[in-house]
């Protein structure tokens, strides 16, 4: 008989999950795309038929970013704590809530309701990363991170073109919005089939020093990530600043009809599914992660810089491929660095201050690209997220030089 251990491999005195809960993991990561694809370009004209005002509008979207700032560092210490599964199957039940609601949303009391538990609790994304990053060797990060990123980004290829369609339909808002709370339904019931913590010796450990409350901010040295963190709000901040009015700005610029936006929106996710896979190949081309950093960072400026001033279709699609590429790259690659540099029981509580920068960014945007667009041109929310993306560039130059240096002493 065969050696249980070639399935049971161990870490310590844990044994690892099997292949299934791995697989389990990759699926959600795309489910989980694939259901927020659905529904996310049909928000803001659910809300106005039920008589919200634009700046209403614009209120009930900062809901969501405001409660992610939040819960983001709440649930990700919880689940250094208590478990990356179980904070995820409460997550995915929580989103199953949000949605149903979301579907019986008559009022827009019901439409706030809904997005303050998802605002609250939609923490897939980052629990699914996790439970991968904590079954992988620090070598293997970067590459896992990247796997799933692009698996996840499957799910924007065929989202928005489905949601789309089924839109059209006779009450068709509540049809997608009832698809994706059964997606969620179903995720959560093969989470808790299927989700298994990996090794978490080291969390266990921490957790007893600690005690039951929850990890203190002031037990991670912040200092020693914060440069990372300024890299990651400024790309994080300039893709959303460049992105928030470019439906609007690709029709008034190119006569782009929404059709062809949803296909340009598909292509995206192509493109950023595929670098995903090659994350890889790609640190090994870079030779370290601060390398790539820098170099994927200078051609995520050129290309962000290249699509603001495009002058056709063509021109911006073409200028799209490197900037999703990189963005993909940038963001497996970022965590990985942050991950590197800080200790594995306070995983959970970094990731979630990760995902707290991309909230601020995400409150920020908006704001800025309307005032960009109104008091510059069309184009003026691109060129403001260009020179943004270029103090991202600095900020990793900065890093990989200083890194050198420190290298070049000890030597």
């Amino acid at each position: 008989m065969a050696d249980s251990s070639k399935t049971k491999e161990k870490k310590g005195d844990i044994p690892m999950p099997p292949m299934s809960c791995i697989v389990c993991i990759y699926t959600l990561g795309f489910m989980d795309l694939f259901a927020i694809s659905l529904i996310l370009p049909l928000l803001l004209s659910h809300g106005e038929q039920l008589g919200a005002s634009p700046m209403m509008n614009g209120l009930v979207g900062s809901v969501y970013g405001g409660l992610q700032l939040i819960s983001s560092p709440i649930c990700g210490s919880f689940s250094d704590q208590y478990g990356r599964a179980r904070v995820l199957i409460i997550s995915l039940l929580a989103c199953t809530v949000s949605y149903l609601t979301l579907a019986f949303s008559e009022t827009i009391l019901l439409l706030v309701i809904s997005r303050v538990l998802a605002g609250s609790f939609k923490h897939t994304q980052t629990m699914c990363r996790m439970l991968l990053v904590d079954l992988e060797p620090p070598s293997e990060r970067q590459r896992v991170i990247g796997w799933f990123n692009a698996i996840s980004s499957m799910g924007f290829i065929v989202g928005p073109p489905i949601g789309g369609h089924l839109a059209g339909m006779d009450d068709g808002f509540r049809l997608v919005t009832l698809i994706c709370a059964g997606l969620f339904a179903t995720m959560f019931v093969l989470s808790c089939l299927l989700v298994r913590d990996g090794p978490r010796a080291q969390h266990h450990a921490a957790a007893a020093a600690v005690g039951e409350s929850l990890t203190s901010f002031t037990d991670v040295d912040w200092l020693r990530i914060g440069d990372l963190m300024v890299v990651r709000f400024f790309y994080a901040f300039s893709v959303l600043l460049f992105r928030a009015n470019m439906p609007s700005t690709a029709a008034r610029l190119f006569g782009m009809t929404p059709v062809q936006f949803g296909y340009l929106m598909s292509m995206q996710g192509v493109v950023s599914a595929g670098a995903g896979f090659l994350t890889g190949p790609i640190e090994r081309f870079c030779g370290d992660r601060l390398t790539e950093l820098a170099l994927t960072s200078a051609v995520f400026t050129a290309a962000l810089t290249a699509a603001s001033l495009a002058p056709s279709i063509t021109w911006l699609a073409l200028a799209l491929i490197p900037l999703c590429a990189c963005t993909s790259s940038l963001r497996a690659c970022g965590t990985a660095l942050t991950l590197d540099r800080t200790p594995a029981a306070h995983h959970g509580l970094v990731m979630g201050a990760g995902q707290n920068i991309a909230s601020v960014a995400r409150l920020a945007a908006p704001l800025a690209a309307g005032a960009a667009q109104q008091l510059v041109s069309d184009r003026g929310p691109g060129l403001v997220a260009a020179a943004c993306a270029a103090i991202a560039l600095g900020v990793a130059v900065y890093i990989r030089q200083t890194a050198q240096s420190k290298r070049e002493k000890q030597e």
